[in-house]
């Protein structure tokens, strides 16, 4: 998935394992909801720590390119809103997306 400045790539369970952003790959890892909390880069140097209110809605992001990626692993366009368009993927490997309320 491409958002204009950073493409997203999932790992075959639907999590986002990598952002390449202006030739730099960071590499994410996510909770179990799927959502973004820490991205580093190769050599395992936390670039990026995330954090989600309760409702779902952006906390804090410390470093890092802002991401378009929210709770759950879900796509927005408005990183404040809890409007998000969540990716997954079909048993035969294909992406679905869910526009989704918080």
């Amino acid at each position: 998935m491409r958002d204009g400045a950073n493409n997203y790539v999932y790992g075959p369970s639907g999590s986002l394992v990598e952002v390449v952003a202006a030739g730099a790959t960071t590499y994410a890892f996510t909770d179990y909801l799927r959502s973004p909390r820490v991205l580093t880069d190769a050599t395992g140097t936390v670039t990026a720590a995330i954090t989600f209110t309760p409702t779902g809605t952006l906390h804090s992001q410390t470093g890092g390119t802002p991401l378009s990626i929210g709770l759950t692993g879900g796509y927005t366009t408005d990183r404040r809103s809890s409007t998000s368009f969540t990716a997954t993927t079909t048993p035969q490997g294909h992406r679905r997306r869910h526009k989704e309320r918080c």
